[in-house]
């Protein structure tokens, strides 16, 4: 891929611990870009957008959507026919270092270092959260001062204190939870299908492996994730499967085999169903998208 390596340039100076953007979604700010700050973004009336942050792509399915980029991280966004012209997206960005280490270790700054830490993949947030952030956003549009900044920390606590969000690439599938016990488990399991998602693996089979029923992990899934198991198996494989798209110069056919499907046109299928795109549009999206 090609300019990958290249930065975007961002009017924030060091004397500002944060700025807001705003623009529609047709403006060109939705190039793939990638900078050395933190982002917060939030899409308004945007149904049908695909969001694609790292190796991650998100269809928003919402009329609002919130997610936290870490710096470092490749992201944009691309329309569907029908998102509606009106759409818009806001973006706060703040300095890597306004939390700094210091001040995180503090007990009342406990909850904003888990969601940081857990933000360094990525988070997609729920869309309650989104819904009750844009007040806070149209605060931030006026309010560039220390006021703002007062806000933004509340908006940051508020989010941090949810009891799980959606992480977009490392171990991508697993929901972020403040139960313990829990989340131990909930790596275990999303430990072993992150290391055989590629293979013949069925529920039968991981149960067997995981000396659980199936009934049991079946219930476990859709009640950690939301989803079941077939459901988290086809969105590991074709997050694996952008991976590929954008670092690799792979066929179609290579990627869906390594990937772990077995059928091509079954692949293709799912990619667009699940995207919007067929895996060979999204290809020439990338390779014809400038990168900022």
């Amino acid at each position: 891929m090609k300019n990958l390596n290249q930065k975007r340039s961002i009017p924030i100076n060091e004397m500002d611990a944060f700025i807001l953007q705003q623009f529609t979604l047709d403006d060109a700010s939705s190039i793939l870009h990638y900078h050395d700050y933190w982002e917060l973004i939030l899409f308004s009336q945007a149904t049908s957008v695909t969001c694609i942050i790292g190796n991650h792509l998100t269809k928003i399915q919402t009329d609002t959507a919130l997610f936290l980029v870490p710096p470092g991280m490749l992201h944009g966004w691309c329309l569907a026919t029908a998102t509606p012209a009106s759409g818009l997206v806001k973006q706060i960005i703040f300095h890597y270092d306004l939390f700094s280490n210091s001040l995180l270790s503090k007990n009342q700054f406990f909850h904003l270092k888990q969601l940081l830490k857990a933000g360094i993949n990525a988070i997609h947030f729920s869309n309650y959260a989104a819904q009750t952030a844009q007040s806070a956003f149209k605060i931030l549009q006026k309010e560039n001062n220390f006021r703002g900044l007062i806000i933004l920390m509340q908006l940051l606590t508020s989010l941090s204190i949810q009891k799980k969000w959606e992480i977009l690439n490392h171990d991508s599938d697993k929901l972020y939870s403040k139960n313990i016990n829990s989340n131990i488990q909930g790596n275990t399991v999303m430990d072993f299908l992150n290391l055989h998602f590629k293979e013949e693996i069925t529920l039968k089979k991981m149960a067997y492996h995981m000396n659980m029923s199936e009934a049991t992990l079946a219930r476990f899934f859709k009640m950690q994730t939301g989803k079941c198991f077939t459901d988290l198996l086809i969105e590991k494989r074709l997050s694996y499967a952008i991976k590929l798209l954008v670092e690799t110069p792979s066929s179609i056919q290579e990627i869906a085999y390594q990937s772990g499907f077995n059928h091509v046109t079954h692949f293709n299928r799912l990619f667009k169903t699940q995207t919007g795109f067929s895996p060979s549009m999204y290809k020439k999206f990338l390779l014809s998208t400038k990168i900022a």
